[in-house]
């Protein structure tokens, strides 16, 4: 039946990874393949997936420089399309709270280092939550 996705993970060889990045991107080499699988660890720094529009985080990282990372691969010069980001969690699990962690930090980084004042995306209830179980 032949190949349906492009793939990275650490088993990748990197002249492998650019030939298929580009394959993927070139809409006159890649009419059919339109599925890319990254593993957010392997993927590396260089990655551009202009070609595509939706994104998947399947496990998310303590670090959220990680997530951004793999949600920017889309955003690049060349994006045609409106992008899409998804995130899969389990409710009532170490992933959840990993998340709100990792959400925690990104909105500190925020404003202390950037000097923003983002959105509360959190409710009054999330917030002390996450606060109260900080410290375990």
């Amino acid at each position: 039946m032949g190949k349906q996705y492009f793939r990275i993970d650490g088993q990748t060889p990197s002249e492998k990874r650019q030939s298929d990045i580009t394959s993927f991107n070139d809409p006159t080499q890649n009419a059919k393949l339109n599925l890319y699988l990254i593993m957010t660890k392997a993927g590396g720094v260089g990655i551009n997936l202009q070609a595509a529009n939706r994104v998947v985080l399947l496990d998310t990282s303590w670090n959220p420089a990680t997530d951004l990372q793999a949600i920017h691969r889309c955003y690049r010069y060349g994006q045609t399309k409106q992008v899409f980001v998804y995130r899969m969690l389990s409710e009532g699990t170490m992933e959840e709270k990993i998340y709100a962690r990792s959400a925690n930090k990104e909105s500190l980084a925020s404003r202390v280092i950037d000097e923003n004042n983002p959105e509360n995306h959190f409710s009054n209830t999330e917030l002390e939550n996450c606060l109260k179980h900080a410290g375990e």
